[in-house]
């Protein structure tokens, strides 16, 4: 695979050009449309830097010019003169992944592999290093959990018997004149989502910070920080550090005064930041230095306060007032901070500055060059219409209008009405409509960012309680039970199996799953206790969809969600977009939409991802078969039995017993909303699948062998911390083993075998009800069973069922030529005789038991084991 063009571009759209020179310490000020800034490739005292934010494109109008190297270019150029970057590396640098054929890539594999097993080897030396222990309980970080969760480690200087010198110094763990760079210093690990990609040391019982040499990469602490939209910044990692002790996750260091990166703009512009508090060294550095990022964030649209802490600095008054302390310290700062800051917005105001000018006590407005624009109110903004009730004020006149900011023939009869007016060129006005179009689409975004549900967090005793409850032998036996718990009582394999389709949207093949019974049998609670047990966040019900809804939502809105539609009456419109989502794992929908700038018509795509896992429930056991064969067919327990286990559980729930039950029931969804955010999306290897054998007489045997090895899947990627993992080609996978096989026998082996039956479920229950009935009559009368009728009224009086059932099972047994009727005319009674009786139980024919299987793998591979 080749390194496109296209691919190219997509690498520069990602990074911004002034955010990458200004994460290299270079101050750039905006003027008029373009910045500007000191060369550093040249001894620069006048600004002779340009960037132009529009075009992405950098040059220098100084000493660079006719020197012989390039003076101008775009984000890559610009990062390959500064740090003397090949192309390729130059793109690595710009967090992009190449192509795996290429060399720098299995290089950066190569590198992740050393830093990640040097940084388990420096984590085990910690754990038996009391000098490196002490050093760090001094600091105030006293408590092992925390070491381990964050692999701190410390380097003893024996890592080159670990592993070659030369690869060792390729990465920078060594010098080149062979010692360990982080000798004698305790390490924190820098992440790239899960991957190590940096190193900090911190010298025990000296001075100094050391990383490896190059640019910084990776970040500290951004998995927790992510979850929340106000990030607290601190100078050190040790700070960092130091907040997380006192309860405060949503921090992230800097390295050093100047050690805001590329990485920490990239991670607020994806994490959706939208407030930070610096909370830098209380010296005169960092002082310069917290008013010099705020600058910088302040043109990424980042609110930003600084914080000042009664000691030199967050770890100090860690050590000197405890975690508690330091907790109810830093609270009280930020409640000040809040009681200080002046209220900018009304209810429904808002407040856009041009430059640093701010509008005179007026939240509805921005100025510029002596115009003043006010918005009467907020507007609602959509694909198609923006319309703000805006005036325009200049030396004390008033020009008010109403217009649609996103028609472009609506903003130039403004522009042609006020430029005039204002002695401002129409160029300018626009540049204005265009800045505050680009505002309010960001306020609009922020509003649904806000809008989302984050997921909760969880205590160390909740991760242990979640972890122990997935590590539990008897997994499957304990998810019944909760479930019972939440008021869903017996259909033991039906309750497993609706639980694994919701685990399984994690997966890239996900399961589905219908329920099919009749009305009050308990398919709504079946759907209802599995989205209950289901983290919010990843579970979305409908009472109906439309045949294009699924279409018009965000286009990460369904992936690696559960979808429950409650009826799928309600539903059958959009079956066509559910079958896709299911097989093709995302739509596409192209739509012929009103440009609103041009008017003109045009074709918009809109394509929703996947993969999505679905439950729905109906009462009509008459499913397009299109839909049968992609999912799981479920028929629910109508016995009287299984209808006196509700009764009394219903009754229990009236009794004193609800009491001590509510509570249990929210600590059950808790447990198992914190134990599913454990499973981590990993891929799952079945390495006896090629030993299974499975029935092929039928041509819809296709997809319902893929079924059962999707089921394997998702039961072992649930019981992923009782099973087996390897490092395949660089990556962690799940080892199925013959016990994810034995369950998904256990609980799919009789819904496989109704495909290789005429006739459903309900049908064959009715046929045995109506022989029983016979069987009666033909004991009490003494004739043959082959020889009575038999009415519908006498089939509803015998079975209670409710007449439109009968009804539409009967039209159904005659179809498939299990009774006759003899039709009475003139709307008489008609009468029925039995044809056939109902099919005996068959076995899925041709899977191998457990046993037959292992031995079969074992004969094969010669293996004893996996």
């Amino acid at each position: 695979m080749l390194i496109t063009k296209e691919f190219i571009q997509g690498v520069k759209q990602k990074n911004d050009l002034a955010a990458l020179i200004e994460s290299k310490g270079i101050k750039l000020k905006r003027t008029g449309k373009v910045y500007q800034g000191l060369c550093p490739f040249h001894a620069d005292h006048n600004p002779s830097l340009i960037v132009d934010p529009e075009k992405q494109t950098w040059c220098c109008l100084g000493a660079c010019k006719g020197n012989g190297k390039k003076s101008s270019g775009d984000v890559l150029a610009f990062l390959m003169r500064l740090e003397s970057l090949t192309f390729k590396e130059a793109l690595v640098a710009l967090g992009a992944k190449l192509p795996e054929e290429t060399p720098l890539d299995m290089k950066g594999r190569e590198r992740v592999e050393i830093l990640t097993r040097t940084v388990d080897v420096y984590h085990k030396n910690l754990l038996e290093s009391t000098t490196a222990q002490e050093y760090l309980r001094s600091r105030g970080f006293c408590n092992p959990d925390t070491w381990r969760a964050f692999k701190l480690g410390y380097s003893a200087g024996t890592l080159a018997a670990k592993a070659e010198g030369g690869r060792l110094k390729a990465v920078g763990l060594m010098t080149a004149t062979g010692k360990e760079r982080f000798q004698g210093c305790v390490t924190i690990p820098l992440m790239d989502g899960e991957a190590v990609v940096g190193l900090y040391g911190r010298k025990v019982g000296g001075i100094g910070h050391y990383y490896l040499p190059g640019p910084h990469h990776g970040l500290f602490n951004a998995t927790h920080a992510a979850k929340s939209k106000e990030i607290i910044l601190t100078e050190s990692i040790l700070d960092a550090l130091s907040f997380i002790k006192a309860g405060f996750l949503n921090v992230l260091p800097l390295y050093g005064i100047n050690g805001l990166t590329a990485d920490h703009l990239r991670f607020f512009e994806e994490s959706g930041t939208r407030r930070v508090i610096l909370c830098l060294d209380s010296d005169a550095a960092g002082v310069k230095a917290s008013e010099s990022i705020a600058e910088k964030l302040k043109l990424h649209g980042i609110e930003t306060h600084t914080l000042t802490l009664p000691a030199k600095d967050p770890n100090e008054l860690l050590t000197r007032e405890g975690a508690d302390g330091f907790q109810k310290i830093f609270e009280g700062l930020l409640k000040k901070e809040e009681e200080a800051a002046p209220s900018h917005a009304s209810d429904n105001g808002f407040h856009i500055f041009f430059d640093d000018d701010q509008p005179e006590d007026d939240p509805h407005a921005y100025s510029r060059d002596g115009r003043k624009y006010v918005l009467e109110s907020i507007p609602h903004t959509n694909a198609a219409r923006l319309f703000v009730n805006l005036c325009l004020y200049h030396k004390g006149k008033r020009y008010p209008d109403r217009l649609d900011l996103y028609s472009a023939r609506a903003r130039q009869g403004f522009i042609n009405r006020v430029a005039p007016q204002v002695d401002a060129e129409p160029r300018t006005i626009e540049e204005d409509l265009i800045f505050l179009i680009e505002k309010l689409e960001k306020l609009r975004d922020k509003d649904k960012a806000d809008a989302k549900p984050l997921p909760l967090q969880m205590t160390p005793q909740e991760k242990e309680e979640a972890m122990a409850f997935l590590k539990s032998p008897q997994l499957f036996d304990a998810i019944a039970a909760d479930m019972e718990t939440l008021g869903y009582v017996g259909e033991d394999t039906n309750k497993r199996l609706a639980y694994l389709v919701s685990v399984s949207r994690k997966l890239d093949e996900p399961l589905s799953m219908v329920i099919l019974s009749q009305s009050g049998s308990g398919k709504s609670a079946l759907a209802e206790v599995t989205e209950k047990l289901t983290p919010p966040e990843d579970a979305q019900m409908f009472s109906r969809l439309t045949p294009q809804a699924l279409y018009y939502l965000e286009p990460d809105a369904l992936s690696h969600k559960l979808v429950i539609i409650e009826e799928r009456s309600g539903s059958e419109q959009a079956d066509y977009s559910i079958r896709t989502l299911q097989t093709k794992r995302k739509l596409t929908l192209a739509a012929p939409i009103k440009d609103p700038a041009t008017g003109k018509i045009k074709t918009q795509t809109f394509e929703i991802l996947g993969p999505t896992a679905f439950i729905e429930s109906t009462t009509d056991p008459s499913i397009n078969f299109e839909n049968a064969t992609r999912c799981f067919e479920i028929y629910l327990d109508e016995s009287p039995e299984q209808t006196r286990r509700i009764h009394d559980y219903q009754k229990g729930f009236k009794s004193e017993e609800k009491l001590d039950l509510k509570g249990r029931q929210k600590k059950t969804i808790a447990n198992h909303h914190h134990a599913q955010r454990l499973l981590k999306p990993l891929p799952v290897i079945i390495p006896f699948a090629k030993h299974i054998e499975f029935p092929y007489q039928k041509l819809r045997t296709r997809r319902d062998h893929q079924r059962f090895l999707n089921l394997i899947e998702v039961i072992a990627f649930l019981h992923q911390y009782q099973r087996p993992k390897k490092t395949i080609q660089g990556a962690d996978v799940i080892m199925a083993g013959i016990e994810d096989y034995t369950m998904a026998l256990t609980l799919a082996k009789d819904l496989l075998a109704e495909t290789f039956r005429d006739c459903q479920k309900p049908l064959r229950d009715l046929l045995t009800q109506i022989q029983q009935m016979l069987k009666k009559k033909s004991e009490k009368e003494k004739q043959p069973v082959a020889l009575l009728t038999f009415t519908r009224k006498d089939v509803r009086e015998f079975t209670g069922l409710p007449h439109q059932r009968i009804k539409r099972l009967f039209a159904e047994l005659e179809e498939y030529e299990y009774i006759a009727v003899e039709k009475a005319a003139h709307g008489g009674q008609h009468r029925y005789q039995l044809v056939a009786g109902p099919e005996q139980a068959a076995a899925l024919a041709g899977l191998l038991t457990p046993a037959e299987l292992m031995s079969k793998y074992v004969y094969t591979t010669g293996r004893t084991r996996h």
